[in-house]
């Protein structure tokens, strides 16, 4: 393949990666510093971006677009929060918005993010590179998209995880502040490489509804020192915590498959 070809096939990677908008969104509207754009044909609209606003921002549930028709707000949009600059931010959502969109706040310098309202979703790549970004109080979550946090190095606390379902793949990836992770024993899907490159992660505990940990899901995780695996885990993939250089000692379930190089070779497995 000629370099012509690669450079192409790059660009189309990355285009790829950016969601396309709906073609019906067509028609912008201005309120006070926030940017709608709505779609005629679903009469819905989604946050496009915010600009000259503070530190306390209320999405209203409806917007009034052309000839005094209204929009019900759903969705935060792509990137619609990234060109702030501030360091803190409260956001109170209506009812009509029960998730954080894709990439909503993709490479964000927000350093404290409050978010009042129901969420159920943390869709993908939505606080993706956020690197500032150092704590975010919300309700708990029932789902965590692909690559949600990666990046997020300034992270220290993941609480609104309590009643997380699932955790995509990447979605915590080089997080470096995170110390602790307790898995709630509703938790049942962990992708691959969710904790990879979490640097600091000292101590894990595992949910109780979780019965296999992928590849590298704990790659390079180079503070933790031992783990206690619950019987429920059945299966541990290759290289799930490859480049762990401080793991010593693991306690498993004997009924529990270990794949090859699962762990470092100089970890000492202990069977019940």
């Amino acid at each position: 393949m000629n370099l012509l070809s690669k450079i192409v096939l790059a660009v189309v990677f990355v285009l790829l990666s950016v969601p396309m908008e709906a073609k019906s969104y067509v028609n912008k509207i201005d309120t006070l510093g926030i940017i709608f754009k709505y779609d005629k044909k679903k009469r819905t609209a989604a946050v496009d971006s915010a600009y000259n606003i503070g530190l306390d921002v209320k999405i209203p549930q409806y917007v009034v677009g052309d000839k005094g028709k209204k929009y019900e707000v759903e969705s935060l949009g792509y990137m619609s929060f990234s060109r702030m600059q501030i360091e803190h931010l409260t956001l109170s959502l209506p009812g009509s918005i029960s998730s954080i969109g894709f990439g909503s706040f993709y490479t964000s310098n927000i350093k404290s993010i409050t978010i009042n309202g129901f969420l159920s979703d943390i869709h993908d790549r939505a606080f993706h590179d956020s690197r500032s970004l150092e704590r975010l109080d919300i309700q708990p979550v029932e789902s965590v998209g692909n690559l949600a946090f990666m990046g997020c190095e300034s992270l220290k606390e993941i609480t609104f995880l309590s009643r997380v379902k699932k955790i995509g793949d990447l979605a915590f990836y080089g997080c470096e502040s995170i110390e602790l992770l307790d898995m709630p024993d509703c938790l049942s899907e962990l992708g691959k490489c969710a904790f990879a490159y979490c640097s600091n992660l000292k101590s894990v505990r595992f949910s109780r509804s979780l019965s296999i940990l992928k590849g590298r899901t704990f790659y390079n995780c180079t503070s933790l020192t031992e783990i206690d695996l619950p019987d429920n885990i059945k299966r541990v993939c290759k290289n799930a915590f490859e480049g762990c250089k401080k793991l010593t000692k693991v306690r498993a379930s004997k009924n529990t498959v270990i794949e090859e190089k699962a762990f470092p070779s100089n970890v000492e497995i202990e069977y019940y």
